[in-house]
């Protein structure tokens, strides 16, 4: 992997995007983990539009801008921790509970909701203990990971 970014291969967007993310706690691009994003719809379209207008070809993919044009280097775990701390705050939740771990978490109760496997979110996360990973999973007791729906 170059040590400026990601690799990207954005040729065909109808198939999708491959990224390899960033990993902090190693200090370097996962060989291992990639994020594969289909169709042209919702996030896909989201992130294609944020490189064309950008210009982005390689390296991070959210970046600082300066002067309206984007910087080099990726944002800063800080910058992205304001970011969701200021949305948070829009919609009238407590920016205090949020961080840019909050991000982390969101993705992966939303796989575990949408049915994905521990062992595949694990493998994306790079969570190696089930109870850490358990640990990320932000649901309340709902229909959705209610244990009794159905059963009368």
């Amino acid at each position: 992997m170059a040590k400026n970014g990601p690799k990207k291969n954005l040729d065909n967007y109808g198939k999708g995007a491959v990224l390899a993310p960033f990993c902090s706690l190693h200090k370097r691009y996962s060989r291992n983990l990639v994020i594969l994003l289909r169709g042209l719809t919702g996030p896909f379209k989201a992130v294609i539009s944020l490189l064309e207008t950008a210009g982005i070809t390689s390296g991070p993919v959210f970046r600082p801008t300066h002067t309206g044009k984007p910087g080099e280097k990726a944002l800063s775990t800080r910058s992205i921790a304001n970011v969701v701390k200021r949305y948070a705050e829009k919609i009238g939740l407590d920016p205090a509970r949020f961080s840019g771990h909050s991000l982390r978490a969101g993705g992966m109760t939303t796989a575990y909701l949408a049915g994905k496997s521990e062992a595949d979110i694990m493998r994306q996360s790079g969570h190696k203990s089930v109870a850490v990973a358990r640990g990320y999973f932000r649901y309340q007791d709902t229909a959705d990971t209610n244990a009794t729906v159905g059963l009368f």
